[in-house]
């Protein structure tokens, strides 16, 4: 019998983590990756485990093949996990609703080619039906398997990246964001997101939150440590009065990302850009999802694109993370608002 089961114990996510540490590792070492991983699942962001009561948070599951021997947790066969937030759904009003982000979607290399992730899943669609049963629930992916998920009901969103060099000196003055205003440019960001679903009929949205943007900083500064790389925990961009960018260090690949901007105005992005190359020297890099730079207040305009070119990097990258949505209850194809670096999972 193949069984889905929601775990929480240590020991077992060590045991699968062992394993999935050759696609998701990095340049981390077994032990820093498992211990890169508890840190995020501890993060109030994950709280993988928090009391039941609360919904939001991290779902951790294993596929068991109960015919396989248990006793050193052969039978798991396949994992995956989800966490679900807030979001948005709009139609002729704007709903409130959950939305469950599903990654780590992982098979054993010795169970392979064995229909094991087709079958989990076929059961963990059916799960995510069972435990979210509002109206305008939806799930996403961000997809390194080209379109696999698509058999599951996911509709590809994809978004290309742009990317420019560091290094740029700028007079241009910035300050920084920190903890202690992080809060007010993520309801600001919450506002531009609502606004912009509402501009676009038959939507999904995630809602921003700081937790999310505090998780992407530990991962930030766990692999500062690990690496050795000077690294303020307390910058997580860069404002220029109300318009920001955060961002997200990924030492591994020498680059940061900005996961997050918010501007008015299409010179405001360029500002922005500007400082960031100046401020992020610490590595070679900036990647930028498309959906970041094309809004401005609340509008869409791709022609903002060209601020990249004019700084002297480029766009249209294939974006490695292939998104997807699929809505739980319901056969209505949704634009996907706002999809950006910071929804990922």
């Amino acid at each position: 019998m193949l069984v889905l089961e929601r775990v929480k114990d240590l020991r077992v996510l060590r045991y699968v983590l062992s394993h999935n540490h050759s696609a998701w590792g990095g340049q981390l070492d077994v032990e820093e990756y498992i211990e890169r991983e508890r840190l995020n699942y501890t993060h109030r962001f994950c709280d993988l485990w928090r009391s039941e009561p609360v919904v939001n948070g991290t779902y951790y599951w294993v596929f068991r093949d109960t015919a396989l021997p248990s006793e050193n947790f052969e039978d798991i066969v396949c994992a995956c996990e989800f966490v679900v937030r807030d979001s948005y759904y709009f139609d002729k009003s704007l709903h409130r609703c959950k939305c469950a982000a599903i990654g780590s979607v992982y098979t054993l290399e010795q169970h392979r080619k064995k229909g094991y992730a087709t079958e989990m899943m076929e059961q963990l669609v059916e799960k995510m039906k069972e435990l979210f049963r509002g109206e305008y629930d939806f799930s996403f992916l961000y997809s390194e398997v080209g379109e696999y998920y698509s058999r599951f009901g996911f509709r590809s969103h994809h978004v290309p990246v742009a990317l420019l060099e560091t290094g740029k000196k700028t007079k241009i003055e910035y300050s920084y964001v920190t903890e202690e205003n992080l809060p007010k440019f993520i309801d600001q960001y919450d506002a531009k997101v609502r606004q912009m679903a509402q501009a676009t009929p038959t939507s999904v949205a995630v809602k921003p939150s700081v937790q999310n943007i505090e998780w992407f900083q530990n991962r930030s500064i766990h692999l500062a440590k690990l690496q050795k790389r000077e690294f303020d925990g307390n910058r997580f961009g860069i404002h220029i009065g109300s318009a920001f960018a955060l961002w997200y260090y990924e030492f591994g690949d020498d680059q940061v990302t900005l996961i997050m901007l918010d501007a008015e105005t299409p010179d405001q992005t360029r500002k922005l850009l500007e400082c960031c190359m100046a401020e992020c020297c610490a590595v070679k890099k900036i990647k930028i999802w498309h959906d970041e730079l094309v809004y401005h207040a609340g509008e869409k305009d791709e022609a903002a694109l060209g601020l990249v070119t004019e700084l002297g990097g480029s766009v249209g990258h294939t974006n490695e993370s292939l998104s997807a949505l699929s809505m739980l209850h319901s056969s209505s194809q949704p634009a996907w608002v706002a999809n950006g670096k910071w929804a990922w999972y």
